[in-house]
């Protein structure tokens, strides 16, 4: 069985394209076309159901993802065992909502005393568990909603409020409802983990706030908010921000935690006393 046609496999359902999975790879379309096939033959059955709007899994492909996908990444992390540390080298992809102040907590008291040399990425958030997963990286940094997964440290935690411009009516409110936004303009951290779960809650109380703003930067946001623009759901570490309050609200339950995540050769080599 041909490795490179399991990342043909993987690229393809991730991608929901051929064309994408090809470039993803840096093969033709008629090559990756005929690893899939190959595949399919050598396992029996089809992976992938092809239409006009792309790819697709079939139960059988469903089946086959997760073995296939710890199959590669257990071939890259014998690759970048191998390679990486004759280099002395520890790859590190690095979110782009972590905050500053962790980022370097975590270079000093858990990435350099490795001794090995640094190679620092930046990522989108999204995309930091696959990263890991696919041996792009042997660390990752990120903000993580719910339980932390297997090897990785919780660095700090943090819950979600509404921040407002302290001069805005709302800010001398302790808590709010899901109803109290109903007329507010909004702006939205497009980077965030907790967008889609904010949307939901409003959702569900029947609210639709306009939106005047969507931002990647979280000095951005709050250069909105301060300048009362509009209003915007952020971690509540950021109430520490001159001229914004953040303001718990009701149904905002969930927590993030900035994560340092790591494959397992490192955790056992580097990490496992942490």
């Amino acid at each position: 069985m041909n490795i490179n046609h399991l990342r043909f496999f993987l690229a393809a359902a991730e991608e929901g394209s051929l064309t994408a999975a090809a470039e993803r790879c840096f093969v033709t379309q008629p090559t990756l076309s005929a690893g899939l096939k190959s595949l399919e033959n050598q396992l029996g059955g089809q992976l992938l159901l092809r239409s006009k709007q792309g790819v697709s899994l079939t139960s059988f492909g469903n089946l086959q993802f997760r073995t296939c996908r710890e199959i590669v990444h257990r071939a890259n992390r014998l690759l970048s065992a191998n390679k990486d540390d004759s280099l002395g080298l520890l790859r590190v992809a690095v979110s782009v909502v972590v905050p500053v102040g962790v980022l370097s907590a975590a270079l000093d008291e858990y990435l350099v005393p490795t001794g090995l040399k640094l190679r620092v990425m930046e990522i989108e958030n999204s995309t930091a568990e696959s990263v890991l997963q696919q041996g792009k990286a042997d660390v990752v940094l990120y903000c993580h909603l719910g339980a932390a997964p297997a090897m990785s440290l919780a660095l700090g935690e943090d819950c979600f409020g509404l921040a407002v411009a302290d001069s805005h009516p709302l800010a001398a409110r302790k808590r709010l409802k899901p109803s109290s936004i109903a007329n507010e303009s909004m702006i939205v951290r497009m980077h965030s983990e907790e967008t889609d779960k904010a949307t939901a809650v409003l959702r569900s109380n029947g609210l639709k706030p306009q939106v005047i703003a969507r931002v990647n930067s979280d000095e951005r946001s709050l250069a909105l908010v301060k300048a009362g623009l509009g209003v915007c759901v952020m971690p509540m570490s950021m109430a520490a921000e001159q001229g914004v309050t953040v303001i718990p609200v009701q149904g905002f339950n969930y927590r993030r935690s900035v994560l340092l995540q790591w494959n397992d050769h490192y955790w056992g080599k580097y990490f496992s006393k942490v």
